[in-house]
C-alpha cells in the first residue's frame, strides 16, 4: 500500500541520522512531503546546519491507516526510536503522530505530533 510505504520511507528519512548525514534529511524527505510540510520542517531560516552531535535511529514504525475519503487517507503513526548526543547513552522514545496522505500527489500533507512516551524510571 502506497500510504504505508510513503510513511515508512518518510519516517526513516526524518529519524535516522548522525552528524555526518544530518543535512541529507531534507533531500531524503522531499519525495514524501508536500511543499507546505517541506517549508515547515526544512525552512532554511529555521534549520540549523548540523545535528549538534545528535544521533537518532528508527527502531520500529507502526502505521495505522483509515479508509480513504476523497483524495486523502488519514492515519496514525507510532515511531519507536533511540537517540543520543555525542557519545552518551542511547535513550529510547516513542512518538505518536497523526498523518494525512494525498492519494493524487502521493505525498504526506499533514504530519502532526500528538504525544510522546519515554522509557526510564522516576527520579527519587
Amino acid at each position: 500500500q502506497e500510504f504505508q510505504s510513503t510513511t515508512q520511507k518518510l519516517f526513516h528519512a526524518l529519524t535516522t541520522f548522525d552528524p555526518s548525514n544530518y543535512s541529507d534529511r531534507k533531500k531524503a524527505s522531499e519525495p514524501y512531503l508536500s511543499k507546505e510540510l517541506m517549508n515547515k520542517y526544512f525552512n532554511d531560516s529555521l534549520t540549523h546546519g548540523d545535528s549538534n552531535g545528535t544521533e537518532s535511529r528508527l527502531n520500529e514504525l507502526s502505521v495505522y491507516g483509515q479508509v480513504v475519503q476523497g483524495e486523502t487517507m488519514k492515519g496514525f503513526v507510532v515511531s519507536r526510536y533511540e537517540s543520543r548526543v555525542s557519545d552518551s547513552e542511547w535513550n529510547e522514545g516513542t512518538d505518536f503522530y497523526e498523518v494525512e496522505y494525498d492519494t493524487s500527489s502521493k505525498k504526506i500533507i499533514k504530519l502532526e505530533y500528538v504525544g510522546k512516551e519515554t522509557t526510564g524510571g522516576l527520579i527519587d
